[in-house]
């Protein structure tokens, strides 16, 4: 997933960087960072992750 679709769908699941940030496991600055180029497999991979799970989460929240 290029960095362009992982910004799509925060915006679409109304995720915010600093949430995302949390759930990898680094600072919004180091994603901030991260973000700014091509990710590498094991970046993508953590984000992506993380990512899934907090959509996750948020479709679970909203079905309640």
């Amino acid at each position: 997933m290029a960095n362009k679709e992982i910004r799509k769908k925060m915006v679409q699941h109304n995720i915010r960087f600093w949430e995302l940030a949390d759930a990898v496991g680094v600072s919004a600055s180091t994603l901030t960072v991260w973000m700014r180029h091509d990710l590498s497999e094991e970046r993508l991979a953590r984000v992506q992750a993380a990512l899934d799970k907090l959509i996750g989460v948020e479709v679970n929240a909203g079905s309640r």
